[in-house]
This record gives C-alpha cells, structure tokens and sequence, in this order.
C-alpha cells in the first residue's frame, strides 16, 4: 500500500520485522518501531540492511521519540487493536507522517469496533477541518473496511 520508490517509512508495531523487510525489498527507508524485546530480538536477527533500517524500542502510543512530519508513510499491520486509544495513536501517528503522505493498517481482530473507529475518525477530521477535503474518499474507507470485515479478511485504511 506504500507507493513504490524510495521513501521514508515507519513501520509501527514492527514486530519481527515482516512488514520492515517487504518495505526494504520494495527500496524503502525504515524505521522499525516495537516495545517487545522478544519481537525486537527476532527481527535484529534477521539479515536486513542496516544501512537502511533504523530499530526504536518504543510503544507506538507514545510517538515523541519521532519528529513530526519526518516520514512519507507509516504502516501498521495486526498493531491498532492493541492500543488502550487508537484514535489517540492515529492522532500520533498523524503528526509523524508528513502532509499528503500515506498511512496503511490492518487488523484481523474480530472484536475491532469498526463503526466506533470510523466514526471516531470522521469526528477527529471534522474537528480539525480536514474533513471537507477528505470527504470524498471517506465513503470509500467505509465500505472497504466494511466489506473486509464482512468477509473476515484483514481491514486495511489507507490516508493520503
């Protein structure tokens, strides 16, 4: 979901490094962000280039470590439905990624309350007059995350 070429991401709640090694592969520049030992263990295991990967032990609830609108893109798979607060880790997130740049994230837990998230989502732009300029695309976020729920596969939400 990230556009191709090379572009700063951070991958938040990285995990063993998955999704940090497909971002590599596709020419990327990441930033790796896990606060579980264990995970952070097994990806620094992994033969990655170094040159490229930046590692942060950190929770992706508390973003301070990373400067504002310091990437193109962020992603998190299978990371939202862990945190006490995601509209307030969205909102994180939102100052770490540049403007116009991307975010991607999906979630295969079943207990995610889609509709409360969304609706959260379009509070949070509306409050902050993004939403008129988003409008468009918000009906759209909608009904793919609605269907991807409906048929039990991953949701994913894409904002550029």
């Amino acid at each position: 979901m990230v556009p191709r070429g090379k572009r700063k991401v951070v991958d938040l709640g990285a995990g063993t490094g998955n999704v940090s090694a497909a971002l590599l592969e596709a020419g990327h520049t990441v930033t790796a962000v896990e606060n579980n030992q264990g995970m952070l263990d097994r990806l620094r295991s992994k033969n990655l280039p170094r040159e490229r990967l930046t590692v942060v032990k950190a929770s992706i609830e508390n973003l301070t470590q990373l400067a504002d609108d310091s990437f193109d893109a962020a992603v998190m798979v299978n990371a939202l439905y862990a945190v006490d607060d995601p509209l307030a880790c969205l909102h994180n997130v939102h100052h770490i990624v540049e403007p116009n740049g991307v975010l991607a994230l999906s979630t295969t837990h079943s207990e995610t309350e889609l509709d409360t998230l969304l609706n959260s989502i379009k509070t949070q732009l509306a409050e902050t007059g993004q939403y008129n300029r988003l409008s468009a695309d918000y009906p759209l976020l909608y009904d793919v995350n609605c269907a991807a729920l409906a048929s039990n596969r991953p949701k994913m939400i894409i904002r550029t």
